[in-house]
């Protein structure tokens, strides 16, 4: 399936992709409050600024919230990405462990980093192989292929998958 911009729907995944010791270095702006991972295809709420992956506002919306997950305000699409918060994304570097096993001597080598851009691009249209779930609720060897991993995701399998508390209107998992 494909978000609102026309991109498919898929997100970047932190875990296992980014060296060791820049993990840290990923700004908490660019890291979605709905699944935990790097933005995808972002947008912002215009009341708190916060950035969402597209299609995890989209998949909210589909549950017919219309609020932002974080401020509760009425979630009214802001701007693109300011030049200057793309910019500063593309900064940043991925490797995709998913395509290959390797060592950890060639993880520590730089030939394989790939820029935001690219990487996402490399993700949706290269990438092949198969996905732990991003929201940590199975086994880390359980792995999905793309298709079974959009279904486990988008059915309510996921005990892991974000929701609002019918009690206190706060985001929590399925399973708490």
């Amino acid at each position: 399936s494909v978000s609102e911009s026309g991109r498919p729907q898929f997100h970047l995944l932190i875990e296992d992709h980014i060296p060791k010791h820049e993990k840290d270095t990923i700004d908490d702006q660019f890291i979605c409050p709905c699944c935990s991972n790097v933005v995808y295809d972002p947008v912002e709420c215009s009341e708190c600024q916060k950035w969402y992956c597209a299609q995890c506002i989209q998949r909210w919306n589909d549950q017919g919230k219309m609020d932002c997950p974080c401020c509760k305000a009425f979630f009214k699409k802001s701007r693109k990405l300011h030049i200057y918060l793309r910019n500063k994304l593309e900064e940043y570097e991925f490797r995709c462990s998913r395509c290959s096993k390797k060592t950890e001597q060639d993880l520590e080598s730089q030939s394989d980093l790939m820029k935001y851009s690219k990487y996402a691009e490399h993700v949706v249209n290269v990438c092949t192989a198969y996905l732990k779930c991003p929201n940590g609720c199975c086994d880390p060897e359980v792995l999905f292929s793309k298709e079974d991993l959009k279904a486990h995701l988008a059915d309510g399998e996921c005990p892991f998958s974000l929701t609002e508390c019918s009690n206190c209107n706060l985001l929590a998992t399925k399973k708490q």
